[in-house]
């Protein structure tokens, strides 16, 4: 297929190489904003034979089968909209958007050209993820009581030989910012239990790294069961755990190191190990979108799904 790239960041750069992966006879185009000098996506053009182009006008004269938005999260909304028009097949990174601006009208347009779209909530592809969704939905420790999730990370160690102050995730006007940074947990938290009814946040202010997003936040969201989800850009040795208290026993779940524990209440002890590659993940998600164009699977993170966990984010994020 002839696949059309939007963004030369990291993540970009990863679906260009997953997508050669997945299909080597495959027609990559890269649509740069700039000649910027990148030593790993000049590497990756090269040895990909990548395209490259300048202007949304010369990709779109390229009739592009599929196209992944990866540009920055306050651009994607409306490159979607100039996209959808010529192409109907989008991966669009995670977050949908750092606001609510023509949300409802992509949705409209994406309905109108029977779209198949997925969003980049790469961690439902997560084996720890999937594993969870087996003990909720099964209900194998009778019902869920009570949920605890929380990422927190390093965001000077995020991106080495960059100054963290000028990457998007510092500044508040480009969607960057732990919400929706690290919307992944609300995302997952909305897949194990569904839409909520109510959310409310306590949201700092950035005293720590000095950036205009913020840097730290507690959410609480109210629906099947009460859920808290704990985000951080300073903590510096990294932590993404997820524990969930059920009718039978308490799970503490580790996506760092892939594993699961489950303390009956009976007093047995049961640990999971789960087989992890950070790259597998994001091969598994590149695979089920094309799956989807060929409408041999459904979208698991649809529009409609993205836009609820949209919602979440913003609502959290009016709370401050």
């Amino acid at each position: 297929m002839n696949y059309l790239i939007i963004g030369t960041g990291s993540i970009g750069s990863r679906h260009a190489q997953n997508i050669a992966t997945l299909d080597p006879e495959a027609k990559i185009t890269l649509l740069r904003s700039s000649d910027e000098h990148n030593e790993y996506v000049e590497n990756l053009i090269k040895e990909l034979r990548i395209t490259i182009v300048h202007h949304v006008t010369d990709a779109i004269s390229l009739l592009p089968q599929a196209v992944v938005i990866a540009n920055p999260t306050h651009l994607h909304v409306q490159t979607g909209l100039d996209i959808l028009p010529y192409c109907k097949n989008l991966f669009i990174e995670k977050p949908l958007s750092n606001t609510n601006v023509k949300i409802e009208e992509l949705a409209r347009l994406a309905k109108e050209k029977h779209a198949r779209i997925l969003v980049g909530y790469n961690l439902r592809f997560h084996p720890v993820i999937k594993k969870l969704k087996e003990i909720v939905s099964s209900e194998s420790l009778g019902k869920p009581l009570y949920g605890s999730a929380r990422s927190s990370s390093y965001l000077p160690d995020w991106r080495p030989g960059r100054d963290y102050k000028e990457t998007y995730s510092a500044k508040k006007d480009q969607g960057g910012g732990v919400v929706l940074d690290l919307s992944h947990e609300i995302d997952y938290c909305y897949h194990l239990f569904g839409k909520p009814t109510k959310v409310t946040a306590m949201i700092p202010p950035s005293k720590i790294l000095g950036i205009s997003s913020e840097e730290c936040a507690d959410i609480l969201i109210w629906g099947k069961i009460l859920l808290h989800i704990h985000l951080d850009y300073v903590t510096k040795k990294a932590v993404r755990t997820f524990d969930l208290t059920c009718e039978k026993g308490i799970v503490h779940a580790d996506l760092l190191t892939s594993e699961i524990t489950i303390r009956h209440n009976d007093g047995k002890e049961e640990v999971i190990s789960l087989p992890f590659d950070k790259n597998q993940m994001y091969l598994d998600e590149m695979q089920h979108f094309i799956n989807v164009i060929k409408d041999e699977e459904d979208s698991l993170i649809p529009l409609s799904e993205a836009i609820d966990v949209l919602k979440i984010c913003l609502e959290a994020k009016k709370q401050n």
